[in-house]
């Protein structure tokens, strides 16, 4: 059984065979890395979970929890190579926990069935960008399976979430707001200090207000249709005006709770920019901070520039290079044609496989020194996923469309 699993995986699968023998293997690699994170926990139910890692001195396995937003990021790479069973059951999973509010799960235990995990503790629901990015998310699957029927079955799960991110858009911006919703981008550090909303959540949100529309477009749903279509057109009026900074020429990392903007130079803006959602005009200066020795070293892309006070190249939110963090760079610059420096980092993503922990991707190496941190969960699926997403929608430049085929 488990060599006809694997064999499937290999052979029918999607494969690239490239002139660059380590970009075919890593691939490879990336495929079954990813594999092994989906976990049928008897009580809770079959999904994925963030990655392993020993527990050290800690009191739980590295990752080895499921988490709402990792398996929203991690479905761009999966539904890449074509698992789409595997995403259907993940979707299914964190539906089964939503809240009553509308919101998606940030991280469920193994031992959540066990213990009153959801009432006594306070990790299942903290990140904001979950419910957003699992709109997001499913849509993708749609557009790459054309699986009506799962839409079908997830739709009152949908029009909840979606509910949510109205309901916490306190300025009517058409973004939920970090304030008043939970985390985004970063969990700790400056980079949550006065925030109000951060460029991710905004990315996230925009690009489930144009899932939504096409969704409920399907489903017949005239009055979400437009209301999802007018969001979504007030929300990218938002992000190309209230994140542009006319003096740098850049677009800003967060709007702050006293009006103004975090303009710390960050690998986040690069979110907005993999769904095309930043004006092609204005974002020369933006692109090349990506690419510049600010943000990016010879293994990857730092979450926050070198130059900034609060940089610390062992800092989990504030410094360290996160591979996740550098697929999401080579997708924003596949996408406005900075062809060459995204195959750079794409090939530094590619390097990872083979370094460290072989065969699967740390979650966090330090910004200074290409080792990874100490902290660092060695077999992240978030990090390893990044081989696969910037190669197939980036450099390939494939975008399925299995909905339109079956219409």
């Amino acid at each position: 059984k488990t060599f006809n699993h694997y064999r499937r995986l290999r052979d029918e699968m999607l494969s690239v065979e490239t002139p660059d023998a380590k970009l075919n293997l890593a691939f490879e690699w990336a495929k079954a890395a990813m594999d092994k994170g989906m976990v049928d926990n008897p009580e809770l139910g079959l999904g994925l979970v963030a990655g392993w890692g020993a527990t050290g001195e800690g009191a739980r396995p590295g990752f080895g929890w499921f988490f709402g937003g990792d398996a929203a990021i991690n479905s761009y790479a999966m539904t890449g190579y074509g698992d789409f069973d595997s995403m259907r059951a993940e979707f299914k999973f964190l539906a089964k926990f939503q809240r009553a509010d509308g919101k998606i799960t940030h991280e469920i235990s193994q031992s959540a069935a066990m213990i009153k995990w959801f009432e006594e503790f306070p990790y299942a629901f903290f990140h904001a960008d979950t419910t957003p990015f699992y709109i997001a998310a499913v849509h993708n699957l749609y557009r790459q399976s054309g699986d009506k029927k799962l839409i079908e079955e997830l739709w009152p799960t949908l029009k909840k979430a979606y509910q949510f991110c109205l309901d916490n858009d306190s300025d009517g911006d058409g973004i939920l707001e970090n304030s008043k919703a939970g985390l985004g981008a970063s969990e700790l550090g400056s980079l949550l200090e006065d925030l109000h909303q951060d460029i991710y959540l905004a990315a996230t949100n925009l690009e489930a207000s144009l899932a939504m529309r096409e969704l409920a477009a399907l489903m017949g749903d005239t009055a979400l249709r437009d209301l999802a279509d007018q969001k979504y057109q007030r929300a990218f009026s938002s992000i190309n005006e209230l994140y542009w900074n006319q003096q740098t020429n850049r677009y800003a990392y967060a709007l702050t709770r006293s009006g103004k903007q975090n303009n710390e130079i960050t690998a986040w803006t690069s979110v907005p920019m993999m769904f095309g959602q930043l004006d092609a005009k204005r974002i020369a200066e933006t692109l090349s901070g990506l690419s510049s020795s600010q943000i990016s070293t010879d293994w990857g892309t730092r979450m926050i520039g070198n130059s900034s006070p609060a940089y610390d190249p062992i800092a989990y939110n504030n410094g360290g290079v996160w591979p996740f963090l550098t697929g999401f760079v080579a997708c924003a610059e596949y996408k406005y044609r900075r062809t060459h420096s995204a195959f750079a980092h794409l090939r530094q993503l590619t390097q990872h496989t083979f370094d460290h922990s072989l065969g699967v991707h740390n979650e966090i190496l330090s910004g200074d020194f290409y080792r990874p941190l100490d902290e660092s969960v060695p077999h992240q699926l978030f990090s390893t996923g990044m081989v696969i997403t910037p190669f197939v929608r980036g450099l390939l430049g494939l975008r399925a469309d299995a909905a339109a085929v079956r219409r």
